[in-house]
C-alpha cells in the first residue's frame, strides 16, 4: 500500500478498481495531473500502465487514452489541409496554401511527418508512396475541380478531408501510450 501512496493516480485506480471510486473522477484526476498547460514531456509510472492491462477492461483503456489524448482540432484541421495543397507540388517547392495562408516548403520530410499521422504503424515506403499517389489523384482529380470548384463545397465538407481527419484521429488516439511506453 506504501508504493501505491507515492503515487496518487495508481492509488486512485486501485480504488476504482475496487469500486471505491468512479470512473468521472480518474479523469478529472488525469486532466489535472498530466494534462497541465505547458506540458513537453509526460512520466506515468509504468505501475499505472501495468494496472491498466490488469483491468482487462477495453471501455475502461478507451476512456483512459481518451482522457490522455489531448488534441487541437484547429491544428489537425491545418495540417491536413496544408498537406492535400503541399502533396500537388514538386519537392523542394515553396508555396502559399490558400486554405490556411501557410507558406510551405515542400520537402519529403513534411510529407512524411504529416503521413505518420495517417497511416497505421507498419508503413514501408511502397505503402507510403501508394498512400500518397492515391490521395493526389483523389484530391487533384474529385475534391478540387467537383467539389470545391464545380459545387463550392468548403474543404472540410469533403468527403478525403474528412477520411483524412478520421484516421489522423484514430492513429493519435490509438499512440496516445507510445511515448509512455
Amino acid at each position: 500500500m506504501a508504493a501505491s501512496m507515492e503515487f496518487p493516480l495508481v492509488h486512485h485506480l486501485m480504488k476504482v478498481k475496487n469500486g471505491k471510486r468512479r470512473f468521472e473522477k480518474i479523469f478529472k484526476s488525469l486532466s489535472r495531473m498530466i494534462l497541465a498547460d505547458g506540458f513537453e514531456k509526460i512520466n506515468i509510472n509504468p505501475e499505472f500502465l501495468k494496472l491498466l492491462k490488469q483491468l482487462n477492461d477495453y471501455n475502461f483503456e478507451q476512456q483512459v487514452k481518451e482522457s490522455l489524448f489531448n488534441y487541437n482540432k484547429s491544428q489537425i484541421s491545418r495540417n491536413i489541409k496544408n498537406y492535400l495543397f503541399a502533396i500537388n507540388h514538386e519537392l523542394g517547392t515553396r508555396v502559399l496554401c490558400p486554405f490556411t495562408h501557410a507558406n510551405l516548403e515542400i520537402t519529403e520530410e513534411y510529407l512524411l511527418s504529416m503521413e505518420s499521422y495517417f497511416l497505421k504503424e507498419e508503413k514501408s515506403t511502397e505503402m507510403i508512396v501508394r498512400f500518397r499517389k492515391e490521395t493526389q489523384y483523389e484530391y487533384s482529380s474529385s475534391t478540387l475541380p467537383q467539389d470545391i470548384l464545380i459545387t463550392n463545397m468548403n474543404i472540410e465538407e469533403t468527403k478525403l478531408y474528412r477520411e483524412l481527419y478520421a484516421k489522423y484521429l484514430d492513429n493519435l488516439k490509438e499512440n496516445v501510450f507510445g511515448p509512455l511506453l
